[in-house]
């Protein structure tokens, strides 16, 4: 081998070593700057894994790879720093002064980089996932994601009806779907009322294979109106109408039934080309007329409660929902009585 030869070696050697260093840099994400002083333009764009070395008073030492150490502080760990020696941890550079001579990372950037991440994915390939709500904010609920981020429910996206009470929330666990996002404004903003339809319209199709009139479930009010109530009976909401409730013949439904009470309703009528289904309660409850025979002997003389008037007499209320008419010609012996 000649000297030129040998030469254009050493220095494709030399070329490759120097490549390799800095392929090794990079791969860290430039979480270092080379020299001590070098101006910092910002957060640098990637995660790197990192391994927990110590906890010291200023947080928590990590090593980022070439035997260097960097700190991550100890205000991003609340009360309790959750790592102990040896632990992979998620970091990304941060911009700023050295602290105790040791270049700054940052666990929750890298975490909420991470987080945006995924709700982009999530979003994009319009998938669910699930949030704890934290607590009642004006106009909806504050929820926590499993990847650190928080998010806003809007009211009306917590279910397919209004929901009243928001404070009722706190603490479940729900499935939704990313209705927006935008990383750089910290703005993510869910839905539950979209899988709630998704959810109701598969147990529809499911029910309906098997729904028949006579059939008896246990369903929960979900709407009060004048003319009746509303009742879910399997991701299906029926109409219980205001005279299948009970035998009275003057109800007022709200002294009945309650939002979110469970009822036991019968299927009277169901029409699958227009999903209409029509339910009832009373038929479930004993008949006001039952045994009427025996509790009441001609020639008796009962109490009873008058209930409303007519001009041919008077409706007098001797039992629960059992009236017996007082004609006029029965009420005096005047025969001008009014």
């Amino acid at each position: 081998m000649d000297e030129n030869t040998s030469n254009k070696e050493k220095k494709k050697s030399e070329m490759n070593s120097s490549e390799s260093s800095e392929a090794e840099i990079m791969d860290m994400g430039q979480l270092l700057a080379e020299e001590e002083g070098q101006k910092e333009t910002g957060a640098a764009s990637n995660i790197v894994m990192a391994q927990a070395v110590s906890v010291v008073k200023e947080g928590l030492l990590v090593d980022i790879g070439g035997k260097r150490e960097a700190l991550i502080p100890k205000e991003e760990f609340g009360a309790e720093i959750p790592f102990k020696s040896g632990d992979s941890i998620p970091v990304i550079k941060t911009s700023g002064e050295k602290l105790e001579g040791y270049f700054r990372v940052s666990w929750k950037a890298a975490r909420e980089k991470a987080g945006w991440e995924e709700i982009q994915k999530i979003y994009q390939n319009k998938v669910t996932m699930t949030v704890q709500v934290l607590k009642e904010i004006k106009g909806g609920l504050l929820v926590g994601c499993n990847n650190g981020l928080t998010g806003f429910l809007p009211a009306s996206q917590i279910d397919v009806r209004q929901t009243a009470d928001l404070k009722s929330w706190k603490g479940k666990t729900l499935t939704v779907h990313v209705l927006q996002y935008d990383a750089h404004k910290n703005n993510l903003v869910v839905s539950r009322k979209g899988w709630v339809l998704e959810e109701n319209q598969k147990k529809k199709e499911e029910l309906f294979k098997i729904l028949k009139v006579g059939d008896i479930y246990k369903g929960m009010v979900r709407g009060l109106t004048p003319y009746g109530a509303f009742v879910d009976i399997g991701g299906i909401e029926g109409l219980l109408h205001i005279g299948e409730v009970d035998w009275s013949h003057k109800v007022k439904l709200s002294h009945v039934l309650k939002v979110g009470q469970e009822i036991e309703v019968k299927v009277i009528k169901f029409d699958p080309a227009t999903e209409k289904i029509s339910l009832s309660r009373k038929e479930l409850l004993s008949h006001p007329w039952d045994g009427v025979e025996e509790k009441f002997k001609a020639g008796m003389l009962v109490k009873g409660k008058i209930t409303h008037c007519a001009e041919f007499g008077a409706f007098l209320e001797i039992a629960p929902n059992v009236e017996g008419l007082i004609h006029n010609s029965e009420i005096s012996w005047d025969e001008e009585v009014k």
